[in-house]
């Protein structure tokens, strides 16, 4: 009797087991993890996951946040599922596939009041000698604001203080006499 007990015991906990196995291929249950920066749309981020918990509640989710190149290398090594992120070019993702979700705008942005007012309709030549805080060399952004730069000024800002971080860079603006290129959905503050 206690033999039998324990058959149906084991036999319950493969049915179990099955049904979590076929939970999880057919996607309804598991564990997603997503790679972010810090920098995208948090609106964006939230209606996704808001509608992944909505069809499949029983999923876990897993958010990191990364610098490109860490998440990168995290999504090869299996660490996350799927990055949301910049369009990334070159070697570094002809092994992946990218799928363009939205379209990410940028505002170059001033403290409020009369400097705000006064640089609004600045070209970048007016702009070029103005103290800036912009993300570090290596931010695909930063070397495309860079060639823009070169481009219409034949320089780069030299007044740079170099930061990753809008918790940091946003009071930065509002305190001192510094821009920003920033995404529309951190700069409409401004």
């Amino acid at each position: 009797l206690s033999m039998i007990r324990h058959a149906r015991s084991i036999i319950a906990s493969i049915r179990r087991a099955k049904d979590d196995i076929d939970s999880q291929a057919a996607g309804r249950s598991g564990t997603v993890s997503c790679g972010t920066f810090q920098s995208i749309s948090p609106r964006l981020l939230a209606r996704a996951v808001a509608e992944i918990k909505e069809k499949r509640p029983e999923i876990h989710l897993q958010i990191q946040e990364g610098t490109q190149e860490m998440l990168l290398s995290a999504l090869r090594r299996g660490e996350i599922d799927v990055m949301i992120g910049r369009f990334a070019t070159g070697r570094q993702v002809s092994d992946l596939v990218q799928e363009k979700l939205y379209v990410e705008e940028f505002r170059i942005v001033a403290g409020a009041g009369e400097r705000q007012r006064r640089l609004r309709n600045a070209s970048l030549a007016e702009l070029v000698d103005e103290p800036w805080i912009m993300y570090p060399a290596w931010v695909p952004l930063r070397q495309h604001l860079d060639r823009l730069f070169m481009a219409e000024c034949g320089h780069v800002p030299g007044n740079v203080v170099e930061c990753t971080h809008p918790s940091v860079i946003l009071p930065l603006i509002q305190r001192g006499p510094f821009l920003a290129l920033l995404p529309s959905h951190v700069s409409a503050v401004y």
